[in-house]
């Protein structure tokens, strides 16, 4: 006959809010004082279908696998802000090429009949915003 388990209502919340908080299920044994084989004998028996346990050890599973796509979200969108970064260090890099080799007055000009051809009146309206701050005479139209 198995020993009567310790698990309470109380011990059960507390191990899911410690697990949602981010604690590991390590840190969270540890906080509790309970073994992690106990743990780990809880979730099994919720799963295998005790209905003393069933519905904790869902609620736990959800709770493991909200954090999960927390941190994914998290890791997504370290690696997009990085790629962004690395773009816009490219993109510098290339424009500070070509305006060394062809000069600003060329370049310019190259660049704004570049934007004109393509209809990208936008970025042509910006580029000129940006050469007039920059001091440079733009009285010519596409």
């Amino acid at each position: 006959m198995p020993r009567p388990t310790k698990s309470t209502p109380e011990i059960g919340e507390s191990i899911l809010r410690l697990l949602a908080s981010g604690r590991s299920r390590r840190e969270t044994v540890e906080a509790l004082g309970i073994g992690r084989r106990t743990l780990q004998d809880w979730l099994r028996r919720g799963r295998d279908g005790d209905p003393d346990f069933v519905a904790w050890a869902d609620r736990v599973d959800w709770a493991a696998y909200l954090l999960h796509r927390q941190r994914v979200r998290a890791t997504w969108d370290r690696l997009e802000a990085e790629s962004k970064e690395r773009w816009k260090r490219f993109k510098r890099a290339r424009e500070e090429y070509w305006m060394e080799r062809l000069g600003p007055l060329e370049f310019w000009s190259r660049r704004l009949a570049w934007l004109a051809k393509r209809g990208r009146w936008e970025a042509y309206r910006r580029t000129l915003e940006r050469l007039r701050t920059e001091g440079f005479r733009t009285d010519c139209t596409p």
